[in-house]
């Protein structure tokens, strides 16, 4: 079969001919029909992650759509030609197991991770990939949807995570901050699936932020830090002066707290604030600012299998709309073409490898 093979970081991955995937006990070997291609696999190919990454050579990519064509004979409930969402994530289980959390085709971010990434190197940019059984996830009624748009899950399971850890409910006031990137766009539309009843939604790319207010103009307000001198005051404005229910923090990597902690002055009394996203500024936030107004703060990492299922159900019953993402998309072989793309792609717009 054909993948492509990073061999040297900072090399292009290599389109080769290599071994058809072995099945192995509790596994199943998985027929890629599309996979994510975010913009962080340009910095893992090119060794600049700082996370621990496979042992050369080996196949990235995760975040995969395909269907299941063997399954090992200890796996119970997984059909052959099942389509699948196959979710990376791995690591051990046990009360006394090592902390060795990974995704599987990119990177480790355990002390222990490497282990697991020797065990399970390769990722999804290939024509079939070999996955613990467990990482599967039926798609069921959500099916017929386009795989290059499917593969999205990740990401918005990201954002479903977060909402259910921070308490989200119908009707809740909710700030987005990030919105324009993938998460924060993602976690725009969940939003307008679970019935929020306002979401205020803060970027730097206001032609996105635009296409974002086209989905719901009744529901999303928008706030462009390029257009406010006083952030804190524009966030507090749009939540119609009541300060917001839960706050969802998905900004990038930026030295920059100035959105965040708008976003989480505007937190009314009893709110909670989700960091999903990936910043690199220290957070200003008193003890006394936690005290007296009984916000929670917290970090959200992923999420669980069985709320992945229940967000495909979304899909499937038509609540979550998925067709207003845009997937461009390219072969296998035009996967070094991909990951150079996919840093340009932002909001509503993502890059898929199809095969």
């Amino acid at each position: 079969m054909k993948a492509a093979r990073l061999h040297k970081f900072g090399e292009p991955l290599r389109i080769e001919d290599v071994e058809e995937p072995a099945l192995r006990p509790g596994s199943a070997i998985v027929r890629v029909e599309s996979a994510f291609v975010p913009p962080f696999i340009d910095d893992v190919v090119k060794g600049k992650f700082d996370y621990v990454a496979p042992p050369l050579p080996f196949t990235p990519g995760f975040d995969t759509i395909g269907v299941v064509e063997q399954v090992a004979n200890d796996v119970p409930g997984l059909n052959l030609g099942e389509k699948v969402y196959c979710d990376h994530v791995y690591e051990s289980e046990g009360v006394f197991s090592p902390d060795d959390t990974c995704f599987i085709g990119a990177f480790g971010y355990g002390k222990n991770s490497y282990d697991r990434l020797v065990e399970w190197p390769d990722g999804a940019y290939a024509e079939r990939i070999v996955l613990p059984a467990k990482c599967l996830i039926p798609l069921r009624d959500a099916s017929h949807f386009s795989p290059a748009l499917l593969c999205r899950l990740g990401w918005l399971g990201t954002a479903y995570g977060a909402f259910l850890k921070a308490g989200l409910r119908p009707g809740d006031t909710l700030i987005i901050n990030g919105a324009t990137g993938k998460v924060g766009a993602s976690a725009v539309v969940l939003a307008l699936a679970l019935n929020v009843g306002r979401i205020v939604a803060i970027g730097r790319n206001k032609e996105i932020l635009a296409e974002l207010k086209h989905l719901n103009p009744q529901t999303i307000f928008t706030v462009s830090l390029h257009d406010t001198a006083d952030p804190n005051q524009a966030v507090m404005d749009a939540t119609n002066g009541s300060g917001a229910d839960i706050a969802l923090d998905a900004i990038g990597q930026v030295q920059d707290a100035t959105s965040t902690m708008a976003a989480y002055a505007s937190l009314a009394s009893g709110g909670a604030m989700a960091l999903v996203g990936n910043s690199l500024a220290t957070l200003p936030v008193t003890y006394k600012s936690l005290l007296d107004r009984e916000v929670k703060l917290m970090g959200s990492n992923w999420f669980s299998r069985r709320k992945m299922f229940e967000l495909i159900g979304l899909i499937g019953s038509g609540a979550l709309d998925i067709t207003v993402f845009q997937a461009t998309t390219y072969p296998l072989n035009g996967i070094n073409q991909a990951i150079a793309t996919a840093g340009k792609v932002a909001g509503l717009g993502h890059i898929a490898m199809t095969n």
